[in-house]
C-alpha cells in the first residue's frame, strides 16, 4: 500500500475515532444538561410544594385561633364555618375537626360532633381535648360510662390534667357512684387547688354519703382558697349538720 494512503488511511482512523469520542462527549454533556433542568425543575417543584404546605400552615393556625375567639364570643355557627373552611383547606388538620366538634356541640348538635370528634381522633390519637369534649358530648347526652371511657383515654395523655378528673368525678356523681367519685375529685384537687367545680362536686359527694363533717372540711378548704360553693350545697348540707357542729 502505497505511503500516503496509509497515511490518509490513519488520518481517517483518527477522524472518525475523534468524531465518535466528540459526539459521545456532546451527548454526555447533553445528558447530564437534560439532567440538571430535571433536577433543577424536580427541586422547585418540591420547593413550591414545601413553600404550599408551610403556608397552608401558617394559615390553618391562624383558623384556628380565630375558631376559638368565635367560641369564645359566643359565636359558634361562625365558628362551625370557619372549621369546615380549615378542614377543606387541610383535610389532615386533627385539631380543625376537634374544633369543628367543640363548635357543633355549643350549637347542640351533639351527634355531628361526636362524628367529627371521631375522625379528629382517627387522625391523631393523641390530641386529649379531643377526648375531654367527646366525653363531655356523651355526658350532656347521660352516656356516663362511654364518658368516663373518653376521659380515661385523655388522662393516659394528661395525667395531670386537673379537669378531666373532675369531668370523670362529674359523671360518677351522676351515677351515683360517690365514693369513687370522690377519690377522682380529690385527684383533681390535688393538681389543682383552685378548681370549683371539683370543691362543689366534691362537697355534694360527701353529702351523699353522709361524710357532713368531711363536707363541711371540704368548704373550709375551698374558702381559704377563696373558692365559692353553691348557696344552696351549703344549705343543704348545713340543713343535715349545721357547720358548728363539725366543729
Amino acid at each position: 500500500m502505497p505511503k500516503s494512503i496509509k497515511i490518509l488511511w490513519a488520518v481517517c482512523a483518527v477522524l472518525v475515532l475523534f468524531t465518535f469520542f466528540y459526539m459521545s462527549l456532546q451527548n454526555q454533556m447533553k445528558a447530564a444538561q437534560k439532567r440538571d433542568l430535571e433536577n433543577r425543575a424536580e427541586n422547585l417543584q418540591k420547593y413550591e410544594a414545601k413553600k404550599a404546605r408551610f403556608e397552608a400552615k401558617i394559615q390553618t393556625a391562624e383558623m384556628i385561633s380565630e375558631i376559638k375567639e368565635l367560641n369564645a364570643s359566643g359565636r359558634y355557627m361562625d365558628a362551625a364555618v370557619v372549621a369546615q373552611k380549615t378542614v377543606e383547606l387541610d383535610p389532615q388538620n386533627s385539631r380543625a375537626f376537634t374544633w369543628w366538634g367543640i363548635s357543633l356541640v355549643k350549637m347542640g348538635k351533639k351527634a355531628e360532633a361526636v362524628e367529627k370528634f371521631i375522625h379528629s381522633a382517627r387522625l391523631d390519637p393523641n390530641h386529649a381535648k379531643t377526648y375531654i369534649y367527646w366525653g363531655l358530648t356523651l355526658a350532656i347526652e347521660e352516656k356516663y360510662q362511654d364518658a368516663i371511657d373518653k376521659y380515661e383515654n385523655a388522662l393516659l395523655l394528661e395525667p395531670e390534667n386537673s379537669d378531666i378528673y373532675t369531668y370523670w368525678g362529674g359523671a360518677l356523681v351522676k351515677q351515683g357512684k360517690y365514693d369513687e367519685a370522690i377519690a377522682k375529685l380529690k385527684e383533681a384537687l390535688n393538681f389543682n387547688s383552685n378548681n370549683e367545680l371539683a370543691y362543689g362536686l366534691l362537697v355534694d359527694s360527701q353529702y351523699h354519703t353522709g361524710n357532713y363533717s368531711k363536707a363541711w372540711q371540704t368548704v373550709a378548704r375551698a374558702r381559704k382558697q377563696k373558692v365559692i360553693i353553691a348557696e344552696a350545697s351549703l344549705q343543704r348540707l348545713a340543713s343535715a349538720s349545721p357547720e358548728s357542729a363539725s366543729r
